[in-house]
């Protein structure tokens, strides 16, 4: 699907709502992401139309470090019961 931006956008990210606070047809994730044709793919089809309002939501340090570039590196874990 074409989309309007893919700033921010990674693969593994999972589509959460569209239009809005509806939910997807079925659970999808980025597949794929052309930036130069600005086309997303997914992992499950949807019932999507032009002007749709498209929110996805990425977890775990991978995902994060692709979408903004970087490298996290932990250097103090302490947990305390």
């Amino acid at each position: 699907m074409a989309v309007d931006d893919v700033t921010n956008l990674g693969v593994g990210m999972e589509l959460t709502y569209k239009t809005g606070t509806t939910a997807p047809d079925s659970a999808a994730t980025i597949t794929a992401i052309d930036t130069e044709t600005k086309t997303v793919s997914l992992s499950a089809a949807n019932s999507l139309t032009d002007g749709n309002t498209l929110t996805f939501r990425g977890y775990g340090l991978d995902i994060i470090q692709d979408i903004h570039s970087c490298i996290f590196k932990p250097g103090f874990l302490s947990i305390d019961s």
